[in-house]
């Protein structure tokens, strides 16, 4: 896999609460996910990780997953890997974890609501509807 981050321009550090996010389904909600990555602006990523709370022993417990192919971005986290460190076997929650990236200054990028895009349609005025009009 190529592990190089290319160049897309301004990157931000970021996250999205999938549990959150308006399409959320009941098993995320569930299953607590936070995706947390760099980010570009038009979307795309220089790479992400998950943190998602599983129950065992009838506790939710947060679980770091990192594919090999964001292992690069993961050593960009410094800070927020040794900020998690203090919350070692502390069963950190989602809501807690949040507030961890936002004072790391993560951005939240979670869709809350749909995105509406304002339908442009062209105005076509006709003259069999419009005979009172004046030219």
């Amino acid at each position: 896999m190529n592990n190089t981050i290319p160049n897309k321009g301004e990157a931000i550090r970021g996250y999205y609460r999938l549990s959150k996010a308006y399409f959320a389904t009941e098993t995320d909600v569930e299953r607590s996910t936070l995706m947390v990555g760099v980010y570009y602006d038009d979307g795309s990523t220089a790479g992400e990780v998950s943190v998602e709370w599983e129950t065992t022993r009838g506790q939710k417990v947060p679980v770091l997953t990192a594919y090999d192919d964001s292992w690069k971005t993961l050593s960009r986290f410094g800070d927020l890997i040794k900020e998690m460190a203090e919350w070692n076997n502390k069963n950190i929650t989602e809501e807690q974890f949040t507030q961890l990236l936002n004072k790391k200054g993560f951005t939240d990028l979670t869709p809350y609501r749909p995105k509406l895009t304002p339908v442009k349609h062209s105005r076509t005025v006709r003259s069999s509807y419009n005979k009172g009009l004046k030219k």
